[in-house]
């Protein structure tokens, strides 16, 4: 084509056609790398999100450290899944425990890390919530994860599936050919942990194992390793305390004070009277729009003397479930 006596050039046909090809692979590379930056974009909120909810949850740095390992000997690209299927963490322990804990690990280590991934299991699949304690092993909660010990220090994880009044079957996470000898022990130790409660511990003996299930004898006898105490939450809640009379043509003098730290179970009030450690007292004060009525027993003081200022904590007692509830959302959102 010629303008003004000048010859412009255009491409023929095959020229025009690879011109559109590389025009094309340009912009699928352009969109491969949007979409690569999208998706690592969602992993890097997707692995934030799971950091959150681990520490949320009271993981510490070894406990984080321990899923991770675990996670990435399953190669999940997805981390919320692991925290959300007890299935995937059940599936994965015979291999975590022949691969990191049997072989990199003295016998002590393997003792003091198996704590560590039945805590796992029972912050993520069992609510951290206050739990009332066991008064005897047969009040165990169906799928709690335990872990035995035997005379010689073999380690073996297992999760409750069934119980009596006499005995609990447990599933076991071991290769079949590996659980034969545990019959031949006398007595076996197992530990399992309850958030909100506490560590506990038992001895007992084998009444049967058919392939990966055992049945053990409930002792009569446990042995609470570790009470939890439950956080508190730093407050400045305005607060009414009433002495509970056992006469009632008595009438009682509200004490004015201020809720100083406050738990599931117990609160720390500040006032400047001083109180009878033999009396009951009822507490009145509003948290969350709810108003509460609560009954306290009086368990420790502490006075500051030149300022006349007394810091008593309380537990709370008959405490209404629905108050329960609020006290533990708040606790929650402010820990």
């Amino acid at each position: 084509m010629e303008i003004f006596d000048k010859k412009m050039w255009l491409p023929n046909y095959t020229e025009f056609i690879i011109f559109l090809i590389v025009v094309l692979i340009a912009f699928i590379v352009l969109l491969s790398f949007k979409y690569y930056d999208k998706i690592k974009q969602l992993e890097i909120h997707d692995y934030e999100l799971f950091l959150f909810r681990m520490k949320r949850l009271g993981f510490s740095k070894l406990q984080i450290k321990i899923v991770n390992e675990m996670i990435g000997t399953l190669r999940l690209t997805n981390q919320l899944r692991f925290i959300k299927e007890p299935a995937l963490f059940e599936s994965i322990l015979e291999k975590y425990y022949n691969t990191y804990i049997k072989t990199k690990l003295e016998k002590n280590a393997q003792v003091a890390i198996s704590s560590d991934i039945i805590t796992i299991y029972d912050k993520l699949f069992f609510t951290a919530e206050y739990k009332k304690p066991l008064n005897n092993l047969s009040e165990i909660e169906i799928n709690r994860m335990l872990y035995f010990a035997t005379e010689n220090k073999d380690i073996f994880f297992g999760k409750i599936i069934g119980r009596t009044s006499k005995d609990l079957t447990i599933k076991l996470f071991r290769n079949e050919d590996e659980l034969k000898d545990l019959v031949k022990y006398k007595t076996i130790d197992a530990f399992f942990i309850r958030s909100g409660d506490a560590e506990y511990s038992f001895s007992t003996e084998v009444i049967d194992l058919l392939k990966n299930i055992i049945s053990l004898k409930i002792p009569d006898n446990f042995k609470i390793e570790k009470e939890f105490r439950h956080p508190y939450v730093d407050t400045i809640i305005p607060c009414s305390i009433e002495s509970i009379e056992s006469n009632p043509e008595i009438e009682p003098i509200p004490i004015n004070g201020t809720i100083f730290k406050i738990n599931e179970n117990e609160v720390i009030i500040r006032i400047t009277d001083k109180l009878n450690y033999k009396k009951k007292y009822n507490i009145y004060f509003e948290l969350m729009d709810y108003k509460f009525s609560v009954n306290l027993l009086v368990i420790a003081n502490r006075t500051i003397e030149d300022k006349n200022i007394y810091y008593y904590t309380f537990k709370f007692e008959d405490m209404s479930e629905a108050s329960k509830n609020v006290i533990k959302k708040f606790i929650a959102e402010h820990l």
